[in-house]
């Protein structure tokens, strides 16, 4: 998940690489979405995960260099050719775009330069959109995206009381579920019922789940067991360079391949 649009910004981010991070199905363990992460909020965020802040979304801040979407669409054109099924690549806006009123027109042209269809894009909102009405430019931009065929996402689903509202008049696509809950979750009985009563809000909008920052493997065990879609986080995988993507892709699916010929190809 990532932050700057803007072509004209300096190239500052060449020295704060990009790096991948998968998101994977819970249902067939498929990757079905990435997240392109500045290698300098991984360095931030590790050593202080008991802040709550999630490796799969943006710190929402425009206080540092920001990767622009034309360096990681670049990047990412590469990533469905090792992959079975289709990925998206997961775009955070920043607060500061929610009044860009060329937001639309910088979308659609990266898309056609690159040749590539929207609906490998998805365009996530930032959370504190959870807390508040959201503006007219907001509104506009999600019915032209709809428009054009690119999909939506709502960061911080469950952390404010403008979650269900949003979702609900503006078509959201998927939710991501604020990490506060999740981290920890599977040795809590308390955010267990929390998690399961976010996820029913989210089934009866219609709208796909995302859990980011699942740091262990019982936090996995939990969230795929109460029926969220998809997962992300480091317990998950790792961000990684672009690089090592393709590797880690064939590793993945030889993985899958591997299950079913071990466990009698139970379905």
């Amino acid at each position: 998940m990532i932050n700057s649009i803007s072509r004209s910004r300096p190239a500052r981010h060449q020295h704060d690489p990009m790096l991948f991070q998968p998101q994977i199905s819970t249902h067939s363990g498929e990757v079905s979405g990435f997240c392109a992460i500045r290698a300098s909020c991984v360095d931030s965020i590790i050593p202080h995960q008991q802040h709550g802040t999630s490796m799969g979304a943006p710190s929402e801040t425009d206080s540092e260099p920001l990767l622009s979407l034309s360096t990681i669409l670049l990047e990412a054109k590469k990533l469905p050719r090792t992959c079975r099924s289709s990925v998206q690549i997961i775009y955070n806006l920043a607060p500061s775009q929610m009044d860009d009123p060329l937001l639309l027109q910088k979308v659609e042209w990266e898309l056609e330069r690159l040749d590539l269809p929207p609906r490998f894009l998805r365009i996530a909102l930032p959370s504190y959109l959870c807390q508040r009405q959201p503006g007219r430019p907001v509104i506009m931009l999600l019915r032209k995206l709809h428009e054009l065929g690119s999909q939506t996402g709502l960061n911080g689903f469950g952390s404010g009381p403008r979650c269900v509202e949003i979702v609900q008049r503006y078509g959201i696509n998927v939710v991501a579920i604020d990490p506060s809950l999740t981290n920890g979750a599977n040795l809590s009985t308390n955010r267990r019922l929390i998690l399961s009563t976010v996820l029913a809000m989210a089934q009866d909008l219609g709208t796909e789940t995302l859990a980011c920052d699942v740091q262990t493997s019982g936090e996995h065990e939990l969230l795929s067991q109460l029926g969220y879609d998809n997962v992300q986080g480091p317990g998950i995988a790792q961000p990684m360079p672009p690089e090592q993507v393709v590797g880690w892709m064939h590793t993945h699916i030889e993985k899958l391949d591997y299950l079913p010929r071990a466990f009698g190809d139970i379905a």
